[in-house]
């Protein structure tokens, strides 16, 4: 059953890379914002890995993925969450790619409601089963530059 699950969700993920790396192709040109002192930070590390490769050819941007960045998950928080909100705070103007953990996106929007500090950029491509569609609803109503696909 796992296998089925893994192998039904391996062609959004390599969709996901494709356009992120589109994407990153596009957006972090030196006319547009100065790329290289901005980190990335991904909510995952399939994600961080599948954008590591283009990144290094064009500005070597610093890549941190979240789900890294915590040993112990905030009571009643999943591990992804409480590292992207860890992240937000050492990193607040960071170019944030959420690409499997839309509750974790929920964070992100909620603190940057609250923040002073705001990112840089948001690009969601979200895939999974929970909170997708109100995840992008939550991003679309912030003022955060952003991608959804």
């Amino acid at each position: 059953m796992q296998l089925l699950v893994v192998l039904s969700i391996l062609p959004q993920i390599l969709i996901l890379l494709i356009y992120l790396n589109l994407a990153l192709m596009q957006l972090l040109k030196p006319s547009n914002f100065c790329p290289k002192v901005k980190t990335i930070v991904t909510d995952i590390t399939i994600v961080k890995q599948g954008i590591f490769t283009l990144v290094n050819k064009t500005f070597q941007n610093t890549i941190i993925a979240a789900i890294e960045q915590v040993s112990n998950a905030l009571p009643g928080k999943p591990h992804t969450e409480t590292g992207l909100l860890n992240c937000f705070n050492q990193y607040p103007q960071s170019i944030y790619v959420i690409g499997n953990v839309p509750t974790a996106l929920i964070a992100l929007c909620k603190e940057l409601v609250t923040s002073k500090v705001k990112s840089t950029l948001i690009i969601d491509y979200s895939v999974g089963f929970v909170s997708v569609v109100y995840s992008q609803k939550i991003l679309a109503k912030t003022s955060m530059p952003q991608i959804r696909v």
